[in-house]
């Protein structure tokens, strides 16, 4: 079950430091993949791992939060530098070219696709939603937040959802000294 989700990836962090999966062997890590632009699944989903995490305290050390954008082309390190600030301060977000983004997203079988929006579609959003007038749709995507283990290999998946003191307690079990 080890091959079913994952895979080596190198990406362009929020700080725009070049990162590859392996700088984070030897720690659990996290991976949600969404977008700034989400309306309501992505920050929900991030608000769930950073309650998660904080509510594991010390323990939480042992797992990195990763956010990989599916919209590459909005995603750019700057604006995922504001993002990610507005969750757990250890989450790091992933960006990079279409091409690494699809070939990461296929490899965790993240299912991801364009939306295009009508003019009716477009002027609805209103402000605040991160929609650029030179830019005329949203970005569907697999929900699923991803485990990997210390040595990068598929443990569980936490569905839409999990509320964070459910998705704490399911972590727990799968770090050192709980289990």
């Amino acid at each position: 079950m080890d091959t079913l989700f994952g895979g080596p990836f190198e990406l362009e962090d929020h700080t725009g430091k070049t990162r590859r999966d392996s700088d984070w062997d030897g720690q659990f890590k996290l991976i949600f993949f969404g977008y700034t632009n989400c309306p309501a699944i992505c920050p929900t989903t991030l608000s769930d791992i950073t309650d998660a995490l904080d509510l594991l305290g010390e323990s939480a050390k042992n797992i990195q939060p990763i956010f990989i954008t599916v919209d590459p082309e909005r995603d750019t390190q700057e604006v995922l530098a504001d993002y990610v600030t507005a969750f757990h301060p250890s989450l790091v977000g992933l960006t990079g070219t279409e091409e690494k983004i699809s070939q990461v997203a296929k490899s965790y079988r993240v299912q991801r696709h364009k939306i295009l929006l009508s003019e009716e579609d477009h002027s609805n959003h209103g402000s605040g939603h991160g929609m650029d007038d030179d830019v005329n749709y949203d970005a569907a995507h697999s929900t699923l937040t991803y485990l990997m283990d210390r040595h990068g290999k598929f443990v569980t998946l936490f569905p839409y959802d999990t509320r964070g003191d459910v998705m704490a307690e399911r972590l727990r079990g799968y770090l050192p000294g709980n289990s």
